[in-house]
C-alpha cells in the first residue's frame, strides 16, 4: 500500500506543473477603426499572447481576413497592432473585430463598426476678369456636401489671393492664362477630402482714366497747358500731348507741354 500511494503522489507531482502552465489562449480587445476615407480605413486592436507568441489579425463584414502589423505579439502584456483597409465603397458601413490565435486556441475581439466617407468633388464657376493692380472674385462649389471650398494661388507672383476663404485675386503682373488659382475642401466627419481643382485666366492689361483740366492761356513763352490726372486702376505712367496750332498743324505727341 505504501508503494502504491507513493506511486500516486509522484504521478500527481509530474502532473500538476503541467496543469499550472498549461497555455492560455491570448486575450484581444478590438480597438475603433482610425483613418477613414471613403475607400479605406486603419482597423486597430491589442492582443496579450499569454505567453505563446501568438497570430493577429482582423476579420471584417466581408468574411475576408486583414493581415496585421505586427503579424504576432508575444509576452505577457498588450501588443498594439493594425491594419490598413483598402478598395472598400463609398457611404459603407463595415463591421470588423480583430483575431489571436496561439497554440492554446484563438480569441475574437468584440464587433466594432466603421462607416467610409461620402465622395464630394469641386466645380469651378467662370473665370472671373482681373486686371493689372485689381481684383476679381473666383467661385467653386463642392458637390454634394455644400461645405465650404477655399482658394490659394498656385503663381503667387503673378497674382495673389486673399479674402473670405482666399476667393479675392489681384492681378500683380500682365500674362496670357499666368494666374492658376487651386480650390480645395478638406472634408469632414461624413465627406472625403475632395480632389484638388484649379482654374487659370489671364491678367489684363489696365485702361487708366485720364482726367484734363483745360483752360485759356495767353502766350508768354512759357511751357504751359491744361492739367491732367491718371487714376483708378493704375496712378503712374507718362502722359503725353498732342495738340493742334493756329496755322492747323499737329504737334506732338510730347511729354512736354506746349509754349
Amino acid at each position: 500500500m505504501k508503494r502504491l500511494l507513493c506511486l500516486i503522489f509522484m504521478v500527481l507531482a509530474l502532473l500538476l506543473p503541467m496543469t499550472a502552465f498549461a497555455v492560455q489562449p491570448p486575450t484581444v480587445t478590438t480597438n475603433a477603426a482610425t483613418s477613414i476615407t471613403s475607400s479605406g480605413a486603419t482597423l486597430n486592436g491589442t492582443a496579450n499572447a499569454n505567453f505563446a507568441d501568438s497570430a493577429v489579425s482582423f476579420e471584417y463584414v466581408t468574411s475576408s481576413t486583414l493581415a496585421a502589423t505586427p503579424a504576432t505579439v508575444s509576452g505577457n502584456t498588450p501588443v498594439s497592432f493594425s491594419g490598413a483597409l483598402t478598395g472598400l465603397t463609398p457611404g459603407t458601413s463595415y463591421n470588423f473585430w480583430a483575431v489571436a490565435t496561439n497554440i492554446g486556441g484563438t480569441t475574437l475581439g468584440s464587433v466594432l463598426s466603421f462607416t467610409t466617407k461620402l465622395i464630394q468633388s469641386i466645380t469651378f464657376g467662370s473665370a472671373p476678369t482681373v486686371l493689372k493692380d485689381g481684383t476679381g472674385t473666383v467661385s467653386a462649389t463642392a458637390a454634394p456636401s455644400g461645405l465650404t471650398v477655399a482658394f490659394t494661388s498656385l503663381t503667387p507672383t503673378t497674382c495673389s489671393t486673399s479674402g473670405t476663404n482666399g476667393s479675392t485675386v489681384t492681378g500683380l503682373i500682365v500674362g496670357n492664362n499666368n494666374c492658376t488659382i487651386a480650390a480645395n475642401q478638406t472634408g469632414n466627419g461624413t465627406y472625403d477630402t475632395a480632389t484638388q481643382k484649379t482654374q487659370t485666366f489671364s491678367i489684363l492689361k489696365a485702361t487708366p482714366t485720364v482726367t484734363v483740366t483745360v483752360g485759356t492761356y495767353t502766350y508768354n513763352a512759357a511751357a504751359q497747358g491744361p492739367t491732367v490726372a491718371v487714376t483708378s486702376p493704375v496712378s503712374t505712367g507718362t502722359v503725353t500731348w498732342s495738340y493742334v496750332g493756329v496755322s492747323g498743324t499737329t504737334y506732338g505727341p510730347s511729354a512736354a507741354l506746349p509754349t
